[in-house]
């Protein structure tokens, strides 16, 4: 199978193909510096899985990195140094790999990771500082700081091999590995550059860390299509509306919660993004009202909310906002539309039995973006990827999402099958909840979470950040719309919401204090 990279060396090697703070990298300076980690990838073996592991935050070096293990024939395994040691480990284990890359300034922060890895690594190192300090420290890891940059005659791959894996939350505490194939990805970016409509001269944005399935996303669309790619840092993240604007970012992509911060804090103005020709959203709901603020901002853009799991290479249907969508929405959310060319959906029910017509179900996919298992976990790995009777060779996999299908075959996102609780025995779905919450407030930073002993929830309560309404005027308008048992029992307001890395309101974090009898 042909390399990425080698399309990617068909660019114009004068086109800048990444700017960060302000300074470009031209497509030949990004390939030099991958092409000088590829070679020193190649002094080690990756382990059994073939992958790479990598060791920092967004920085070229970083993004050098995932396209010197590309070049090398590997996969990459992003580490973030904000993540404990416990859960690096974790991941390293899994991936069994035998080298690290480190960017710069890191030592410190691996050293731990260094100490109690059981496997003996190759770390390839960007600063000699970095090398000498851990060289001096671990005697039985080997450190290297990589070569001059030069390009380098990139290694073909087999499509089933892993292109990257990331690791998303386990069941039994531990983090939970996809392994993504060099085909998941050649066929995803076969489905998503045309629709992004975006090359040379374009410029990308990418809000998104590398553990966070949609940085696949914007780095590879940005890249395999000779665009610039734009990261933004934590303080940029602050001012999004700032940043598309100074650097006239033409294709976008976030969470909706960061176009609702722009919406609170009052820089999502009619026509305040005219360079913007796409505007991606993903990850979480997409509010109707939050779609309406941005298609005035960005009068010239089209908006398309993105959907789907990390096991199906990030995204598997699409719906593009036009006049009818205020029409076609549920519950105040956006659909999530239709399928992409060559992937497939059925819903079933709680027997896994097939479910005919405009119906609700569980929402199943197959298709080539869809990955085969979880990594080393065959129990897992058969609960969530199954075969139906009908079709005992073709895989499906089950998202764990109600969805509905509408007359017009569309998609609509319900609910998660485990975000049901229940009130004194009545069913209750916190989104329903969440969508009222929302019109009562006027806030889309509207989050209804359950509080429960163990065996039942006791309570509902709600936390709503930027209304302009008190709790008892917003309690007052939700009696209007729910019964009894949905209403919250008491109404938190607060000026703002808690974010995690990824932009996305970190629900954990507001239950904890909750619990904690904390001041939110």
């Amino acid at each position: 199978m042909d390399s990425l990279i080698q399309a990617i060396q068909k660019h114009n090697p004068n086109l800048p193909a990444i700017s960060i703070s302000g300074e470009q990298t031209s497509y030949r300076e990004l390939l030099g510096i991958a092409g000088a980690i590829a070679r020193g990838i190649k002094d080690g073996s990756g382990g059994p899985l073939s992958v790479v592991t990598i060791f920092g935050e967004k920085s070229l070096f970083t993004y050098a990195g995932i396209f010197g293990i590309h070049c090398a024939g590997k996969g990459y395994v992003p580490l973030l140094p904000s993540y404990p040691s416990d859960r690096l480990l974790s991941m390293l284990d899994q991936t069994q790999t035998d080298i690290l890359i480190l960017a710069k300034g890191f030592s410190y922060v691996v050293s731990p990771v260094l100490q109690m890895c059981a496997n003996n690594l190759l770390v390839l190192c960007e600063d000699d500082t970095d090398s000498t300090y851990l060289s001096g420290k671990f005697q039985r890891h080997k450190f290297a700081t990589i070569g001059e940059p030069e390009s380098e005659e990139p290694t073909n791959f087999d499509s089933e091999s892993i292109a990257y894996i990331l690791f998303t939350s386990g069941s039994t505490g531990n983090p939970k590995g996809v392994p993504v194939s060099f085909g998941n990805l050649k066929a995803y970016l076969r489905n998503l550059i045309p629709l992004a409509g975006v090359g040379p001269g374009d410029r990308c944005s990418q809000t998104f860390n590398f553990t966070f399935d949609a940085s696949v996303h914007d780095i590879f669309i940005a890249i395999c299509s000779g665009s610039c790619l734009y990261p933004l840092d934590h303080s940029d993240l602050l001012t999004p509306a700032q940043f598309i604007r100074k650097n006239e970012i033409t294709s976008w992509f976030s969470v909706p919660s960061v176009a609702m911060l722009m919406e609170r804090t009052r820089t999502l103005r009619p026509n305040v993004f005219p360079s913007l020709k796409t505007g991606f959203f993903s990850g979480e709901a997409l509010p109707v009202k939050t779609a309406e603020a941005w298609s005035r901002a960005a009068p010239n853009a089209k908006l398309i909310n993105l959907y789907g799991p990390t096991e199906a290479t990030v995204t598997i249907s699409t719906y593009e906002w036009n006049n009818n969508t205020p029409n076609e929405s549920r519950n105040g959310i956006v659909p999530i539309g239709t399928m992409l060319p060559r992937q497939h959906y059925k819903l079933i029910d709680n027997e896994m039995r097939v479910v005919e017509g405009v119906e609700r179900g569980e929402l199943i996919i197959s298709g080539d973006h869809v990955t085969s298992g979880y990594l080393n976990l065959p129990e897992e790995s058969a609960s969530r990827f199954i075969y139906l009777s009908d079709n005992p060779t073709k895989l499906w996999y089950r998202t764990g999402d109600l969805v509905e299908l509408d007359e017009n075959g569309c998609l609509h996102f319900i609910r998660r099958l485990d975000n049901q609780v229940q009130v004194g025995g009545f069913r209750v779905e916190l989104q329903e909840v969440e969508h009222n919450l929302r019109v009562a407030s006027e806030s889309d930073l509207a989050i209804a979470l359950a509080i429960d002993d163990g065996t039942s929830t006791k309570e509902i309560v709600a936390v709503v950040a930027g209304s302009p309404f008190s709790s008892e005027e917003i309690l007052a308008k939700c009696s209007e719309k729910l019964p009894f048992y949905m209403l919250p029992s008491r109404v938190e307001l607060v000026s703002e919401l808690p974010l995690n890395p990824n932009g996305k309101i970190d629900r954990k974090v507001v239950l904890q204090k909750l619990l904690g009898h904390e001041i939110l």
